[in-house]
């Protein structure tokens, strides 16, 4: 496949994020990759190359490296806020003429796609998390992640090895620490890692994003999230990833869970095949959930697809319940009180969802990293909700 075109989209504080497109397929699929990448490079991994594109077979393929990373734009003046990393995927998504996507997140760009998605429910048309990793840093509510001690000493284990070719297989290990052993074992992957590391960030640089990566949290967004939603995982993972992935599921309302038996720490490492089939299900279900007629016109309160995955993939919802023909998606919007029981522990520092028998729907970020409900993020779409609005206020589109 030929490597598509770089271009930059220009954000509101006027960084350059670097974006790619590839593919042609009905359906829009933006790839929010775990933060160290270099668009260019990617390409020379034979598997990454084969998962884009046999994902462009059937969609239309955003890839982007975010501000500070790979291609775009360094930023030295300021750390970048959570309103800004979230704007880096609005720009993309502007400047590639795409008003509603399918987000695919995958490792620690899973938190920032979970994010958009309850940001801007309007142009999400779908999400997909590889594994569940919504949060990085450990808590007595979120015993999967690592504590401030062990972070540091990783990434003064990283800064030590990175992009040191001399040291390359060392540094696979710690980069994939499930797979890393075997990943080792092949110089041509050890050498793409390495080239990878020197161009997509400088070791200072990583200490500072690995330190950004480690107090976001998106955990306190999941409810609010109204795409339909489905997470991977695979088998072979860790027992802990298998409930952290499993614990994130159980937040995000009507969403459902696929088992892949392959391996492959991330969407192109591994079996791509299976990946490839996991995302092409995915699109079908929501493509027919957006062709269906129910009360509420939104996708999330569309009948789920009753099409059985390809074996070996099983699905179940997040609760653990096999998945049905015919079944309904709870609709946040719409029943809102449903969910008044679900298990979701705060994001530091913001205030506890409350129910919202007012139907309003949407979140919006602030400066100060909490996250509010609007009456002017609810869907106009939505019929119910419009009903239950004074007809004077206006309904506008997110700033």
């Amino acid at each position: 496949m030929e490597i598509p075109a770089t271009r930059y989209a220009v954000t509101q504080d006027g960084v350059r994020i670097a974006y790619q497109v590839a593919g042609d397929g009905p359906v829009d699929i933006v790839l929010v990759n775990s933060f160290v990448t270099h668009l260019e490079v990617f390409w020379e991994l034979p598997s990454f190359e084969r998962l884009i594109r046999d994902l462009g077979t059937f969609a239309r393929v955003i890839l982007f490296d975010k501000r500070g990373m790979g291609l775009s734009d360094r930023v030295s003046s300021s750390l970048p806020t959570l309103e800004a990393r979230l704007d880096d995927l609005r720009a993309v998504l502007d400047a590639a003429g795409s008003e509603q996507t399918l987000a695919f997140g995958t490792g620690d760009g899973g938190a920032l796609a979970a994010l958009f998605a309850a940001t801007y429910p309007e142009r999400c048309l779908g999400l997909l998390l590889w594994s569940g990793n919504v949060r990085t840093a450990w808590a007595p509510d979120y015993p999967w992640g690592l504590t401030e001690h062990a972070m540091e000493q990783r990434l003064e284990d990283r800064l030590e090895l990175w992009g040191n070719a001399e040291r390359g297989e060392e540094s696979t290990r710690m980069t994939f620490p499930w797979e890393g052993p075997a990943l080792s074992r092949d110089p041509a992957f050890v050498s793409w890692l390495m080239k990878v590391q020197r161009t997509a960030i400088s070791p200072g640089d990583l200490g500072i994003y690995s330190r950004i990566w480690f107090a976001t949290d998106a955990r306190s967004a999941l409810p609010l999230i109204q795409a339909p939603t489905r997470l991977v995982m695979r088998t072979p993972w860790p027992d802990d990833v298998i409930e952290e992935t499993r614990w994130t599921a159980a937040q995000i309302p009507g969403s459902s869970i696929v088992t892949l038996e392959g391996s492959g720490e991330d969407a192109w490492i591994g079996d791509v095949d299976e990946a490839v089939e996991a995302v092409r299900d995915f699109v079908s279900a929501v493509r027919e959930e957006q062709g269906s007629s129910t009360a509420c016109s939104r996708p999330c309160c569309s009948p789920t697809s009753s099409a059985r995955p390809r074996s070996p993939r099983r699905w179940v919802t997040a609760s653990g319940r096999a998945s049905s023909s015919a079944t309904t998606r709870p609709c946040e919007l719409c029943s809102r009180g449903s969910a008044a029981g679900r298990s979701t522990p705060p994001a530091t520092g913001s205030s506890p969802r409350s129910t919202d028998p007012a139907g309003r729907c949407g979140v919006l970020p602030r400066s100060s990293g909490r996250w509010r409900r609007s009456a002017s993020r609810c869907a106009p779409d939505c019929t119910r909700a419009r009903s239950r609005r004074s007809p004077a206020r206006p309904v506008g589109s997110p700033s």
